[in-house]
């Protein structure tokens, strides 16, 4: 998201350019002795909103993005909850995500299926009877 602000200024030299942000674009558009001057800032991945000057509340380390506009947390795959802080419980959510013939083991942010005894895993992934 790119938060836009515009500013009318008499003389553009005025700006100091050393405020402004690494992720701010700048327009100028002159008229008489008149500029506009349009602020073009795209908030960082761990700002939101107006000025983007407020923080999202993710955690980072399980979150794919945060939303430009409320700061919404999108979470990373095995993660949920508002600040993508909750593992997700695969095993319990779905008892057949191993298959029939495995054992679904929860993990932090994921879950691991072990072959029962007699099986192996395929290419695929699946548990199949040993040869």
């Amino acid at each position: 998201m790119y938060i836009c602000h515009l500013t009318v200024v008499k003389n553009v030299s005025i700006l100091n350019h050393s405020d402004i942000s690494p992720f701010t674009f700048i327009l100028y558009i002159s008229y008489d002795v008149y500029n506009l001057v349009f602020f073009l800032t795209e908030c960082s991945s761990t700002t939101f909103g107006q000025n983007c000057a407020s923080q999202c509340t993710c955690d980072f380390s399980n979150t794919q993005s945060c939303e430009k506009t409320n700061g919404t947390c999108y979470c990373n795959a095995g993660w949920q909850g508002v600040n993508c802080t909750e593992d997700v419980p695969e095993c319990t959510n779905d008892p057949n995500i191993c298959g029939a013939s495995a054992i679904c083991t929860e993990q932090i942010g994921s879950y691991l299926c072990t072959c029962d005894t007699g099986y192996e895993k395929d290419s695929s992934g699946n548990c199949i009877g040993m040869k």
